[in-house]
């Protein structure tokens, strides 16, 4: 009997059957970093969008389902929010062909790529398509999956190396004092004439001073942001909707409401007394540190870069507010420890008409200190009774 040939084979389940008549229910998936971001070229995703749709009504086994567009991810992890409903779509048989520009919008992780490649897409039974690099799962030889692997290691180099460049280069920006952001700080414009400078945005800056007289008169945080979402004033989300500048954080448009979180930041940011501290968060691919904050003494600090928005005497006096209110928050932590514990019984039906945040479940005493609120009768006596003030209820 005649020894058959292996080269050239490739494993049955990795070719699915193909018929004439078989229509693939298709997404086209679109996919660009965050440095690449508004860049008009080539890998735009409004150029990527309209090859692959052309690609895909020129083929009239292939039906499009749904487009997905990972607009400013980068390619070395799968964290991306499109990407994780198209394989949620794959997995509920909605989807069952993949196509891509090339093989770096799915990733530029050898390792990660490679496994949906040669794992996942075969095991879902899912046609992927990488249209510049000839890539077609339906008709693999052992070439192709070789030259798709090596792709993929140099993907993932090429990803390794523009991380190495841009760290460094980033760096040297930041201890020169020249502003990295994507957008200006709020009360804040890009210089025209130079991007790396801040300038006082004459409209903004008046509400800035505003929230640190509020704080430096002693206003708490859920006051100041009760007040300004009365008066109408534009949260810094919602000011970079109505300019046009959208990003993953404030695609609910007008729909921003100051909150607690963006008044703690922007009360911390030595940005409105002419200080520069960047670096607070970090990643570095090349040396395989995930993305994470950074601990303050590891900032990149530059003074005076740009002119200030508040002065310092008034900034001194916020901050002094601020750590007298976060001395008591830490002093009273864990005070009511000792109360019995209740499951909140409103569950998140209570909200702050304000933040939208869920009103919490609070265990305290009175005034008096003879009662505690925050459990049933029985457990709050058993808990009083045992209480070092030997109180009784």
């Amino acid at each position: 009997m005649a020894r058959t040939s292996r080269k050239n084979h490739v494993p049955d389940q990795i070719i699915p059957e193909i018929s004439d008549t078989e229509i693939f229910r298709t997404a086209i998936y679109l996919r660009l970093s965050l440095e690449d971001n508004g860049k008009k070229d080539g890998d735009s995703m409004e150029n990527q969008q309209k090859m692959l749709l052309d690609y895909v009504v020129s083929r009239p086994y292939l039906m499009l389902v749904d487009t997905y567009m990972d607009n400013g991810y980068t390619g070395t992890d799968f964290s991306r929010p499109e990407f994780s409903r198209m394989m949620d779509d794959v997995k509920a048989g909605k989807i069952n062909c993949i196509v891509v520009k090339d093989l770096s919008r799915l990733g530029r992780n050898y390792v990660e790529a490679g496994d949906y490649l040669e794992k996942v897409f075969p095991f879902l039974n899912v046609r992927f398509i990488a249209v510049n690099d000839h890539y077609d799962s339906a008709f693999l030889t052992s070439g192709d999956q070789l030259g798709a692997s090596l792709k993929n290691i140099v993907n993932d180099m090429y990803a390794k190396d523009i991380s190495r460049k841009i760290t460094s280069a980033m760096k040297a920006k930041r201890l020169r004092g020249d502003y990295i952001g994507n957008y200006a700080p709020y009360g804040y414009l890009k210089d025209p004439e130079n991007p790396s400078h801040l300038i006082i945005d004459q409209e903004i800056a008046p509400i800035v001073v505003e929230i640190f007289e509020m704080r430096a008169t002693g206003a708490g945080i859920a006051t100041i942001a009760r007040a300004l979402n009365e008066k109408g004033y534009p949260s810094p989300g919602r000011l970079r909707f109505e300019r046009g500048i959208i990003t993953n954080n404030n695609k609910k448009g007008t729909d921003l409401p100051w909150n607690r979180h963006v008044l703690t930041e922007l009360l911390r940011n030595v940005v409105y007394i002419g200080n520069l501290a960047q670096g607070r968060s970090t990643q570095c691919l090349y040396k395989g540190i995930a993305y994470h904050w950074t601990d303050p003494s590891e900032w990149d600090v530059v003074e005076h870069t740009h002119e200030p928005i508040i002065s310092m005497e008034l900034w001194e006096r916020a901050q002094s507010v601020d750590k007298r209110n976060s001395k008591a928050a830490k002093d009273s932590f864990g005070k009511y420890a000792h109360l019995p514990k209740r499951e909140n019984p409103y569950g998140s039906l209570l909200r702050c008409a304000d933040c939208g945040r869920v009103i919490k479940y609070v265990r305290s005493y009175s005034p008096k200190g003879d009662k505690a609120y925050g459990s049933t009768a029985q457990l709050l006596r058993q808990a009083l009774s045992n209480h070092p003030s030997g109180r009784k209820p």
